[in-house]
């Protein structure tokens, strides 16, 4: 899901799904679905230049030293800025968990 301002200030959302035939959920795996997210994101906004991320605490997907490392090279991974903020595991039961 990608929230977004119009230029009146009304805000909107971007659905996103990923289909794979993958049950491997790791490193690998979250850095192809995020290159294929942000294209769409890029495409759909040309001037976009930063990223504001919210997951949950999952730390085999998202809180580990490696998606760290791959946070810093965000920008010339994917060519954005990006900030990442966690919800505390179990908690922040939103989107970013699927409902």
């Amino acid at each position: 899901m990608a929230y977004y301002r119009h230029s009146d200030g009304t805000l909107e959302n971007l659905n996103m799904m990923i289909i794979s035939d993958s049950k491997v959920h790791n490193l690998v795996s979250v850095h192809a679905f995020l290159k294929a997210a942000l294209d769409l994101v890029k495409n759909k906004f040309p001037t976009v230049k930063k990223v504001h991320y919210f997951t949950d605490g999952c730390g085999g997907q998202y809180k580990n030293r490696y998606n760290f490392m791959n946070l810093r090279h965000h920008e010339s991974d994917f060519g954005l800025q990006a900030e990442w903020n966690f919800f505390a595991t179990s908690h922040g039961k939103s989107v970013c968990d699927g409902f």
